[in-house]
């Protein structure tokens, strides 16, 4: 009888994450929020802290207010970097891609063979640059990004869908701070109170400092790189700055992805205007900074974020990212850590709990 109810609760545990992967698309609305949530939180807890003739001001007024902050900084870095950014978009509209990819390809090449020759032996030669140049031309053949304008209009209706949900469960998660925590707890039978709520504190925990890292990490990346480009003279550095803070979200494939976009971006500027493109200098510009941050990332934050935020081993890391891109590909691998982390501190807390409560002597 003491194992009882121990499968169960591996049981319920199984179909919950088999819940989540299938409902992926909500769980990313709340994982957006949460994020949100996070950082929104200590404005509005400060601002329920004030009292205006005598009365407290509520949560609820707090979150609108927090809103109203995040929506007035976010419109300001948007006018911010529009001007920058569409003079860069301008200059690459008049691109065609065909006469880029001849110019570009030798170097592709040798980072291909470095990577061939020390890190993935006995791949074929031109399998990155090949995948690369396919999809770059699929994206870059449409004239002046109209096509691809279009696309991303047609997927408004459930853009403006997603952004209505996240605003409405950070308005929740903001006005009643533990209405999440109370939902889950609810779900759970009394005689598994107390060890649910070790599990729920531990994995708050964990959670939260990973998402601040990520978002941290991510920032941080975007801005150097592109402060980093633009004094070294690559004209195109915020754009590609952009794209590397956004596209490190997914591990060891992004910074690469990022690169080779990046460089796409900047010998394209480069051959514009110039009757002699210095090429090779703008190869070696972009290499050694990138080469420079991955490496501050790679031996800084990602051991700050992934170490000690989810106390997850670096061969442990890489086995549960490969795992995560063969059932999930890109969305995969930036699921991968926080969902093994879950069920990890998970499985800990159950082991422990039969161990040391009596209801699983019962």
């Amino acid at each position: 009888m003491r194992r009882y109810p121990l499968i169960l609760l591996f049981i319920f545990i199984g179909l919950a994450f088999l819940s989540i992967w299938y409902l992926s698309e909500i769980v990313i609305y709340f994982i957006i929020s949460l994020v949100l949530t996070v950082f929104l939180n200590p404005i509005v807890d400060k601002i329920n802290d004030i009292y205006l003739m005598g009365i407290q001001i509520p949560r609820w007024t707090g979150a609108i207010i927090s809103f109203v902050v995040l929506g007035l900084f976010g419109w300001i870095l948007f006018l911010i970097i529009l001007p920058l950014v569409s003079d860069q978009f301008t200059v690459l509209k008049s691109v065609s891609l065909e006469n880029i990819t001849p110019i570009i390809s030798p170097y592709l090449q040798k980072v291909e063979d470095y990577l061939i020759r020390h890190f993935i032996p006995g791949s074929k030669s031109g399998f990155i640059l090949k995948s690369m140049t396919d999809n770059l031309y699929n994206l870059f053949k449409s004239s002046n990004f109209n096509d691809l304008i279009n696309n991303l209009l047609s997927f408004g209706g459930s853009i403006l869908t997603g952004i209505i949900a996240v605003f409405f469960i950070t308005f929740f998660l903001l006005k009643e701070p533990g209405i999440l925590k109370n939902a889950l707890l609810s779900l759970v039978p009394r005689k598994y109170f107390e060890m649910s709520i070790a599990l729920y504190s531990k994995l708050e925990i964990i959670l939260s400092g990973y998402l601040r890292g990520i978002i941290i990490q991510s920032t941080a990346i975007a801005f150097v790189t592109a402060i980093s480009l633009l004094v070294i003279g690559i004209e195109d550095g915020i754009i590609i700055g952009i794209l590397t803070g956004s596209l490190n979200l997914i591990p060891y494939i992004g910074p690469l992805i990022s690169y080779i976009l990046g460089l796409f971006i900047a010998v394209a500027t480069e051959s514009i205007g110039n009757p002699e493109p210095e090429y090779f200098s703008v190869f070696l510009k972009l290499s050694v900074v990138f080469i420079a941050i991955q490496a501050v990332d790679f031996f800084f934050f990602r051991p700050f974020i992934f170490s000690r935020a989810l106390k997850l081993h670096a061969l442990e890391i890489l086995i549960i990212i490969i795992i995560g891109a063969k059932l999930g590909g890109a969305i995969g691998m930036v699921m991968a850590l926080p969902a093994y982390s879950i069920l990890k501190v998970s499985i800990e807390e159950f082991i422990k709990a039969y161990n040391q409560y009596r209801v699983f002597k019962q």
